[in-house]
């Protein structure tokens, strides 16, 4: 609903016309928009002398002068090329910005739009300022198309670095262990001292005392046989 105080009258003629765009007929759009107006707008289109109205252009013309002060002020397009991708800025977030910017500028032609947008991202690691220039969209839906697609391109490269410094930082510790462990076999064979059994000294065994033999073993034995 659209009453003086709530917006570009241009744009409310777009919605409208996007919600009957099925529908051709002067008479029914001109009876029909003031169903889309409220406060003093509805008051004004009340106030229309009867009859004063031909077909829905002259309508709109007529609206669009009562509220040319609701107009959005558009900016000049050449301020597309003032924009910049920041750094650490991602695609997906740049379009956005750009694309803002472009719906309050005088629409400029596809060719503008594409060389702006391009000057605006500058080289990139994913490779689409290349693409651009290589393969350069002959419309502005087809440059948007072509950047939509890179947004899964530069979280993969984002994946892929994350990997990359997790792998250099298990090597890194995995080094740091290794040291460690060096580090404490040495100080043992240090604090080894020569002459030290690495074995564990078993306790001496109780020496047996046997009773000193009266005779040879030649005579015992003779003694024992002939027994």
């Amino acid at each position: 609903m659209y009453d003086e105080e709530n917006g570009d009258p241009y744009t409310h003629l777009f919605y409208y016309r996007s919600q009957m765009a099925m529908e051709n007929d002067d008479a029914l759009l001109c009876k029909l928009f003031p169903a889309t107006l409220k406060g003093d707008a509805l008051v004004w289109f009340n106030s229309l002398t009867s009859k004063s109205i031909r077909n829905f252009p002259e309508l709109a013309k007529k609206f669009v002068d009562h509220y040319q002060y609701n107009c959005e002020i558009k900016q000049d397009s050449a301020a597309l090329f003032n924009l910049t991708k920041n750094s650490g800025e991602s695609i997906r977030d740049f379009r956005k910005r750009f694309q803002t910017l472009l719906n309050v500028t005088d629409p400029p032609s596809d060719q503008f739009i594409i060389q702006a947008f391009k000057d605006a991202i500058g080289y990139d690691r994913s490779g689409l300022y290349s693409l651009l220039t290589r393969q350069p969209p002959f419309s502005k839906s087809k440059l948007f198309d072509r950047v939509e697609e890179f947004p899964q391109v530069e979280d993969d490269l984002k994946a892929r670095q994350l990997r990359e410094e997790n792998l250099q930082k298990n090597k890194k510790e995995s080094g740091r262990n290794s040291s460690n462990y060096k580090g404490q076999d040495k100080n043992k064979q240090n604090n080894f001292q020569p002459g030290q059994n690495s074995k564990p000294t078993q306790p001496n065994k109780e020496e047996k005392i046997f009773t000193p033999l009266s005779m040879k073993l030649s005579q015992v034995y003779l003694k024992n046989k002939r027994a």
